[in-house]
């Protein structure tokens, strides 16, 4: 985070399709939406994730809708 000063990484969203995504996210502060399904992680690695969808169309959507 020190790396990149201009960014408000607690305001900031980590979009990703591995648990390795999520663990960044959650280093730098970030919330964290998975790609994908909670069941295809390690039950450890699950609680990575603040929200999971299907598709980068399905987040596209729900946040469309002023989420």
């Amino acid at each position: 985070a020190k790396d990149f000063p201009d960014i408000a990484f607690a305001r900031a969203l980590m979009v990703g399709d591995s648990a390795t995504d999520l663990a960044f996210g959650c280093a730098a502060g970030m919330r964290t939406i998975l790609i994908g399904t909670l069941s295809e992680l390690p039950i450890e690695e699950q609680r990575l994730a603040d929200a999971a969808f299907d598709s980068l169309t399905s987040l596209a959507s729900y946040l469309e809708r002023g989420a």
